[in-house]
């Protein structure tokens, strides 16, 4: 399995998937960061990352050079920079999209993984440079592309790899889709060892395998943002609001299962009734809702409620 890191959230990922037991190799065209890889150093803080770097994990580093062509799966994990306009930048993705094309060996399977958030139809994309390289070369083989979005919080993107509420894999095809269920199998159902610096789970819930289309896939990661973005709006206005009138914005925030300091991106109870609470069997099959009380971890405490009169209806209202 490979992947090509770049963001330093994403490179959680090779190191997770390396500790519950997968063969990981990385590439990257820098030789500085391959070299600063291998050495055990990376650019990031996470708690956890030095315990796990001080493990003989089966994951490795090179460049292209090292490309196994008869690889399992193959993840794309790379910067999409805004350009001056403010669209993604796909340039990386793209590029990365080619070599796989120009080097895969003919194989029955093909799963290729778009890790990094990208705009809408990107797999779609991705799918089609590989194919045409394929073609060109006369290499048959059933690709398919598919879009595995990240939800991992800066400072805890270890832990939210390790122990996230949901896993979301938009796959066209279904043997990608049960590659992907199988990869992520010790995750969810949780049958690895915690690992030393990552502090543990406080519930013992399974993470929701959620499968849907890559395009889906690919929304929900933009849904997933937006949501996160709306709730800060939402609470910083309700937090002005409670100063002026002397109330406790904590309080306020912490109704329902703390909705509004969810940073992961799950929707809380109290404000989003989640479509994410299916695993389908088929891939494509739309998600089922479920009610606002699954999000429910305990009962708000009762307080006296205080009853207003209501107005006078407009038409018993005198002139």
């Amino acid at each position: 399995m490979y992947s090509r890191p770049s963001h330093p959230q994403q490179e959680n990922t090779h190191r997770a998937l390396a500790y519950i037991g997968h063969e990981v190799h990385c590439i990257d065209q820098n030789p500085q960061v391959i070299e600063s890889l291998s050495d055990g150093r990376v650019p990031i803080h996470e708690p956890g990352v030095k315990e796990l770097l001080a493990m003989h994990l089966p994951l490795s580093f090179g460049g292209w050079d090292s490309f196994d062509p008869q690889s399992d799966v193959v993840f794309i994990a790379v910067g999409t920079p805004c350009k001056p306009n403010g669209d993604a930048d796909l340039t990386y993705v793209e590029a990365v999209a080619a070599e796989i094309g120009q080097r895969m060996d003919e194989k029955p399977y093909l799963t290729v993984v778009v890790k990094s958030t990208v705009p809408l139809g990107s797999a779609r994309r991705v799918e089609s440079i590989i194919t045409a390289a394929l073609r060109e070369r006369e290499i048959n083989t059933r690709l398919d592309v598919a879009s595995n979005p990240e939800f991992l919080r800066e400072g805890s993107a270890l832990y939210d790899t390790f122990y996230p509420d949901r896993i979301v894999v938009g796959a066209n095809k279904t043997f990608s889709a049960n590659v992907l269920r199988e990869l992520y199998t010790p995750i969810l159902e949780q049958t690895f060892a915690h690992p030393a610096g990552v502090r543990e789970p406080q519930t013992n819930k399974l993470p929701v395998f959620i499968t849907t289309t890559a395009t889906s896939a690919e929304l929900i990661k933009y849904a997933a943002n937006a949501f996160l973005a709306m709730k800060i709006s939402f609470i910083n206005e309700f937090a002005g609001l409670a100063e002026h009138v002397g109330a406790d914005i904590t309080e306020v925030a912490n109704i329902n299962s703390s909705p509004c300091s969810r940073s992961s991106g799950a929707p809380p109870s109290a404000f989003w009734t989640s479509p994410l609470n299916h695993t389908p069997t088929t891939p494509g099959t739309p998600p089922s809702w479920r009610s606002p009380s699954a999000w429910s971890t305990s009962a708000p405490p009762s307080r006296p409620t205080t009853r207003w009169p209501s107005p006078p209806s407009k038409r018993s209202t005198q002139n």
